[in-house]
C-alpha cells in the first residue's frame, strides 16, 4: 500500500503549524538527523500503518483491539528514575500515548525500535536480527513467568535485581547525582530572600506572563491533591521547556515548586506537558474525555511503583501530563549500544519490563473487557509468536529507514508547508 510519508507527517502537525514557529522546524530537523529520531517522532505513521494493514500485523482472526498498550514504546521509552520507596529502578516512563489496542502491537513496535538502535549504534545487519529476537524473547519469556507464578506482578529492575551491567552502572550513575547539583543546574542562584527562578537559556526559555501564570495556576488542585497532610508546596516559576522528538508540537513546560520550609535541596522541578489524543484513536475515529489521565494511569501501571509526582492537571480546557524532573531521571541511548553482548542483554530486560508493565495493566482492567494475559498470545505458539514478532521488527526498521530517507530528501518542502499552514 503506497504512502506519502512526507505528506502524512505534515498533515498530522499541521494542527502544531500556529504555535511555537521557531521549535518546530528545530524538532523536525532533529528528526531527521536519523532513522531512529525520525521513529521517535513519528509514532502517528506507525499508527495509521498498523490501522490500515500496511504491516500485516498477524492477528489470526481474532481482531483484537482491547489490550491496554502504551502504544508508542521504543528503546528510549526505557530509563532509570526514582520510584515511590526512594529505589533507583529501570522502568518505562515518559509515555505520550494510551490506548487499546493488541499487546502485540507495543512488542513489535518495541522490536522495531532495537533493531533501528543498533543501526545507529554502528552494528552490523545480524546485530539488528538479534535486537529485535532478544527483545521479543525477553517478553516471551518474563510473561510464562508471570502467568505460572515464578514471579508476581511486583516483579521490576534495580539496580540489584535483574539488571544487566550497562543498566547498573545507569542506575549508580544516576544514583551519585544529587539534587543540590541538579537544581544548581537547572536554576538561578538562590537569592538572599524570595524563590530562585529557573535558569534561561537553549533548553528553557521565557513565556508570555499571562501564559506562564495560568500554568502556575492550573497547578493548585493537582498539589493540593499531591501534598495532602505533608509540607505545603508552590509553583514559583515556570518556563518553556525545549526536549525531545516523541511530543512533537505539544507544549511543554519546567515548573520549580519552592517548599514552605526551604532548604538547599528541597525544591522540586516538574515536567507539565500537553496531553493529546492518541495517534490510535485519531485514526479510528474515537474519542477520550481525558487523554492525561489515562497516559498517567498506564504510565504507573508500568511502573508498579511509580514516583509521587506522577499525575495531571488542567490549563485551561486542555489536559496536561505531570512528571517530577528528578536528579536520578536517565536513559540508555543507542549510540552507546556498542558491545553487542551488553546491548543484547538490555534489550532482553527491556521486552521483560514491557511484559511486566502489560501484566500489571491487564490485572488493573475493568473486568468483562476481553483483555488476555500477555501469556495468552503464547500458549502453543511462542516459537511461530517469536518469528512473527522478529520478522515484523525487521520489516518495519526498513519502512522507517526508507520513510526517513524520502523525509530528508523534502525536509525544507515539508517546513514551508507548515509555516504557511
Amino acid at each position: 500500500m503506497a504512502r506519502d510519508a512526507s505528506q502524512q507527517i505534515v498533515d498530522y502537525n499541521l494542527r502544531f503549524s500556529g504555535r511555537d514557529p521557531d521549535l518546530l522546524p528545530f524538532k523536525l530537523r532533529k528528526m531527521a538527523a536519523h532513522p531512529f529520531a525520525f521513529f521517535r517522532g513519528t509514532f502517528h505513521l506507525f499508527a495509521a500503518d498498523w490501522i490500515s494493514g500496511l504491516c500485516a500485523p498477524w492477528r489470526d482472526g481474532r481482531g483484537r483491539e482491547v489490550d491496554p498498550v502504551l502504544g508508542d514504546a521504543h528503546i528510549e521509552s526505557f530509563g532509570a528514575h526514582e520510584a515511590e520507596d526512594g529505589t533507583i529502578a529501570f522502568t518505562l516512563q515518559d509515555l505520550d500515548e494510551a490506548a487499546e489496542a493488541d499487546f502485540d502491537l507495543d512488542v513489535f513496535r518495541a522490536a522495531a525500535s532495537a533493531a533501528l538502535a543498533v543501526d545507529q549504534a554502528g552494528s552490523p545487519l545480524g546485530a539488528a536480527c538479534t535486537a529485535a529476537a532478544r527483545l521479543a524473547q525477553g517478553y516471551a519469556d518474563q510473561a510464562v513467568r508471570f502467568a505460572s507464578g515464578a514471579d508476581g506482578p511486583d516483579w521490576r529492575v534495580t539496580e540489584t535485581e535483574h539488571a544487566p551491567p550497562p543498566v547498573q552502572a545507569l542506575c549508580r550513575r544516576v544514583a551519585s547525582v544529587s539534587r543540590v547539583a541538579m537544581l544548581a543546574d537547572a536554576c538561578e542562584p538562590a537569592p538572599a530572600s524570595g524563590p530562585r527562578r529557573l535558569r534561561r537559556g537553549e533548553r528553557q526559555i521565557d513565556l508570555r506572563p499571562e501564559r506562564a501564570r495560568a500554568v502556575l495556576e492550573a497547578l493548585g488542585p493537582y498539589l493540593k491533591a499531591k501534598i495532602r497532610g505533608g509540607p505545603a508546596y508552590l509553583p514559583v516559576d515556570v518556563a518553556y521547556r525545549v526536549s525531545g522528538t516523541g511530543g512533537l508540537g505539544r507544549h511543554r513546560y519546567t515548573v520549580l515548586l519552592s517548599p514552605e520550609v526551604r532548604t538547599p535541596d528541597a525544591e522540586v522541578l516538574l515536567e507539565v506537558k500537553e496531553s493529546s489524543p492518541a495517534a490510535l484513536d485519531l485514526y479510528r475515529g474515537r474519542t477520550q474525555a481525558d487523554q492525561a489521565e489515562r497516559v498517567v494511569r498506564r504510565t504507573a501501571e508500568a511502573q508498579g511503583r511509580p514516583n509521587r509526582w506522577l499525575g495531571s492537571c488542567r490549563i485551561g480546557s486542555q489536559p496536561y501530563q505531570v512528571r517530577e524532573i528528578g536528579p536520578h531521571d536517565g536513559h540508555l541511548t543507542p549510540p552507546a549500544l556498542t558491545d553487542s553482548a551488553e546491548a543484547d542483554a538490555v534489550f532482553e530486560t527491556c521486552g521483560r519490563l514491557l511484559a511486566a508493565a502489560h501484566e500489571r495493566s491487564f490485572r488493573a482492567a475493568p473486568a468483562g473487557r476481553g483483555c488476555e494475559a500477555p501469556a495468552a498470545r503464547l500458549q502453543g505458539r511462542e516459537g511461530l509468536w517469536l518469528r512473527r514478532a522478529v520478522s515484523f521488527g525487521l520489516f518495519y526498521a526498513a519502512v522507517v529507514q526508507e520513510d526517513h530517507r524520502a523525509f530528508t530528501a523534502h525536509i525544507e518542502e515539508a517546513l514551508a508547508r507548515l509555516v504557511a499552514g
